[in-house]
């Protein structure tokens, strides 16, 4: 699954938040409610091949130095997301929040 997949489904399901954490599915969170996208958890590889999918260059070296990004995703033809990479008890993770077209 990549990362706009992911977003699709987001935006689909009218969900506000996309969770991507290792070790567990992508999530995403619908009117309060944490839903995952599939059963199956995303290995430390996985999580870090979405996150740095998302990054530029220069996003990818403040994380490794800072263990945190805060960033914006735009897919083109489906809107755009605020991101917030980090490090989360060793393991790599990130939100990402809709930003809705007013």
């Amino acid at each position: 699954m990549d990362i706009v997949t992911i977003l699709k489904a987001a935006v689909q399901n009218e969900a506000s938040d996309v969770f991507i954490t290792s070790g567990r599915p992508p999530t995403l969170k619908i009117d309060d409610r944490m839903v995952n996208l599939n059963e199956e958890p995303l290995s430390d590889e996985a999580t870090q091949q979405l996150i740095h999918s998302t990054m530029a260059d220069e996003q990818k070296q403040a994380f490794f130095r800072d263990k945190e990004c805060n960033f914006a995703v735009d897919i083109p033809g489906l809107g755009r997301f605020r991101a917030s990479a980090l490090y989360q008890r060793d393991k790599m993770a990130m939100v990402l929040r809709y930003i809705k077209k007013v």
